[in-house]
């Protein structure tokens, strides 16, 4: 069990997505992780951030929105950080109507 604990500590995964989180504080933005998915807020409606590989790059680690559309590779976390800006200023300039849950 404690094996399978370190184990997931040293994922690359996370590892990246900490990274990126920490550079979105820096930035005063409310940021979550919760396994391998970052959640972004700057007070309104928040985006979620993914890990996956990319087949068609070698297999390497990128950043992703939610559904896999990518952001930057992980070794460039600073890349994101313009793109999530952008993104919450998007989602949080969008009507709420009843397809959108209020609490998302």
């Amino acid at each position: 069990m404690a094996e399978q604990t370190l184990e997931a500590r040293n994922d690359p995964r996370r590892t990246a997505l900490h990274g990126l989180a920490e550079l979105l504080r820096e930035q005063r933005f409310s940021v979550g992780v919760r396994g391998l998915h970052l959640t972004v807020r700057d007070g309104g409606r928040p985006v979620e951030i993914w890990m996956h590989h990319r087949p068609d790059d070698g297999n390497r680690l990128w950043f992703t929105w939610a559904g896999g559309a990518p952001i930057t590779d992980a070794t460039t976390p600073m890349n994101a950080v313009p793109a999530v800006r952008a993104a919450l200023r998007r989602i949080n300039t969008w009507p709420l109507d009843d397809s959108v849950p209020a609490d998302l």
